[in-house]
């Protein structure tokens, strides 16, 4: 198990780093005056969306009974937030 959540660790923080290189690097072929590749905005992007899970994953672990109750209630908002913008 500690491996599993060793490499999934390591993968998504490589994830961070490298999704931006890769569009870096690839994207210059195609990018014009009129094609510009937000690099910037994309790294950004990335790292904003690990905020909230890090943010998450402590409070789980000083309190797992606080974690689960925003487990429970993240779900539920989840699952409205994608109702509204189906419906």
């Amino acid at each position: 198990l500690a491996l599993s959540v060793l490499m999934t660790t390591n993968s998504t923080l490589w994830g961070l780093v490298m999704t931006p290189l890769a569009l870096f690097i690839y994207g210059r072929a195609f990018t014009t005056a009129e094609v510009q590749i937000p690099v910037q905005n994309i790294a950004v992007t990335l790292a904003i969306l690990l905020v909230p899970v890090a943010v998450a994953m402590w409070i789980r672990r000083v309190n797992a009974n606080i974690g689960a109750v925003m487990e429970l209630f993240g779900g539920v908002l989840g699952v409205l937030v994608i109702v509204f913008l189906i419906g």
